[in-house]
């Protein structure tokens, strides 16, 4: 069975493959209640691990640990293998693929999937901005958790997928068009223009928050409901996951036309209390937070239209669990008027969706991804007076077609050096020449220039710069996959000796 999965920070959504049509899996509860969703919340107690809708039944009972935004771990990934809650120590990898088992279990055993497939033949989406380690770890857990990996899709890309399917119906007969989509979801912010003609799907440009999701809007209502009490209670973790889910859900459920929230909380386990929050008070805090997002819209939508009157554009498409946060249409709507914002009819499993089409289509459809960050290493320059940083993969860069030969890049030079030391780094843009925004540092790599080296173990010996660089040349080779994975080949041209990187595998978590 072929399903397309959007691992998300609040929710796990998946949809079906079926002789073209792409229903949504629902879920059922332990109550049996049925949801078209699987919830992204662990709980931990005393090595007894609850997952899912079992977890949410536990928020708030003091002797379990709950863990929202399982997603969320992995920002967190290249710093950290560890989570320290409450004096407890957790890991990383383990929590999500013991996550992802108990929802492969939940397909097979508490879904609306009526066969029990041999296996689940994935496609899986990830944040446009996530840095390869995460996209490794991601995969790794999927693959852990026993799903066979089809494919990785950035989330807005996958979002074009549908889009094309449910809005843009006849594509092979149109114009060339660009969409700008507009995915905010629980935890990440996304935007990313595709060139749609006939059975294309180009990605051109993406620009995004890492740290800029639905969370952060939770955090603000449950910030007001704190702010009515005096004083101030103190929480506890699972007191505060307690309110913060209490946010969600009434966040979720704002309308247009909703005027107060009303919030039954009390901490420490005290009779509830009746919390009312004004909706325009609560809109007027959340304000700066779709500002940012509207910003990113408007810096991407220049550089296709300079006018930003989207005139090029088929539509500004919302998708993502906040894409019917009123704040966000009412913003665009504003800027770009009512006809250019168009929100997905299945804004919550528009990924998933689109994630199956394409794993249903594939031969169809033509996607061409593009590189979401930079990429490229520092190097002496000035006799090594300098240090300048060689952007070898640009943002944006677009990554070849799936089934063509990767794209290779070569570096060929003299060394200067007994042993050659690369540090490679991912990041969002570029500042005066050097890294910015959200740096990924990669484990450096160590390649012995000077004969007699090749092949010794060259950690810890001394690294020696000559006053001449040696009589021969070294070359550096690129490979860039459809996948957007990098491979780093050096060769020796005096001796023949060389050693390939896989440089996606080379940050692993190990």
């Amino acid at each position: 069975m072929k399903l397309g999965i959007d691992f998300g920070t609040t929710h796990t959504v998946a949809a079906i493959a079926d002789q073209g049509n792409f229903p949504v899996v629902f879920f059922s509860s332990p109550a049996g209640d049925w949801y078209d969703f699987f919830p992204s919340l662990i709980a931990i107690r005393a090595g007894e691990t609850r997952f899912g809708f079992e977890a949410y039944e536990v928020i708030g009972d003091p002797q379990w640990t709950v863990i929202r935004s399982v997603k969320s771990l992995l920002k967190h990934i290249d710093r950290t293998k560890q989570l320290e809650i409450e004096g407890h120590s957790y890991g990383v990898l383990k929590l999500l693929v013991d996550y992802l088992s108990a929802f492969k279990r939940a397909l097979r055993h508490a879904s609306s999937i009526d066969s029990n497939p041999l296996s689940f033949k994935t496609s899986v989406a990830v944040p446009a901005n996530t840095n390869n380690q995460q996209r490794f770890v991601t995969a790794e857990a999927f693959t852990s958790a026993g799903f066979d990996l089809l494919n990785m899709l950035n989330e807005p890309s996958a979002a074009t997928m549908e889009y094309t399917s449910s809005v843009f119906k006849h594509v092979e007969r149109s114009n060339k068009k660009y969409l700008l989509v507009y995915d905010l979801g629980g935890g990440t912010f996304d935007a990313s223009i595709a060139e749609i003609q006939d059975k294309t799907h180009r990605i051109i440009a993406t620009e995004g928050l890492e740290n800029l999701g639905g969370d952060q809007f939770d955090e603000i209502l449950a910030e007001m409901v704190l702010e009515q009490f005096n004083p101030r209670p103190e929480l506890t973790f699972g007191e505060r996951v307690r309110l913060l889910e209490l946010a969600r859900e009434k966040k979720e459920a704002l309308t247009p036309q909703s005027r107060t929230i009303l919030l039954e909380w009390h901490p420490n386990e005290g009779v509830p209390l009746l919390v009312r929050v004004p909706v325009k008070d609560y809109f007027d805090r959340c304000e700066p937070l779709v500002q940012k997002t509207v910003e990113v819209v408007q810096n991407l939508a220049k550089r296709i239209d300079s006018s930003n009157d989207l005139e090029e554009f088929s539509a500004i498409y919302l998708v993502g669990g906040m894409s019917s946060f009123p704040l966000i249409a009412r913003n665009l709507k504003h800027i770009y008027g009512q006809h250019k914002v168009k929100k997905s009819h299945h804004c919550n499993s528009a990924v998933a969706i689109g994630l199956a089409i394409l794993s249903d289509r594939e031969s169809e459809i033509r996607l061409q991804e593009s590189l979401t960050r930079h990429f490229g290493l520092w190097r002496e320059a000035d006799d090594g007076e300098s240090l300048v940083f060689d952007r070898l993969f640009e943002k944006d860069q677009p990554l070849p077609p799936r089934g063509e030969p990767a794209l290779v890049l070569r570096r060929r030079y003299r060394p200067s050096h007994n042993i050659g030391i690369f540090r490679f780094q991912e990041c969002g843009f570029i500042e005066d020449d050097r890294p910015a925004g959200l740096v990924t540092v990669w484990n450096q790599i160590l390649f012995s220039f000077a004969p007699g080296l090749e092949g010794t173990n060259l950690l810890g010996l001394e690294v020696t710069r000559y006053e001449h660089p040696f009589d021969f040349e070294v070359e550096e080779i690129y490979s860039l996959s459809a996948e957007g994975e990098i491979s780093f080949k050096i060769i020796n041209h005096h001796t023949g000796y060389s050693e390939t990187f896989q440089l996606t595998r080379t940050s692993g978590i190990g």
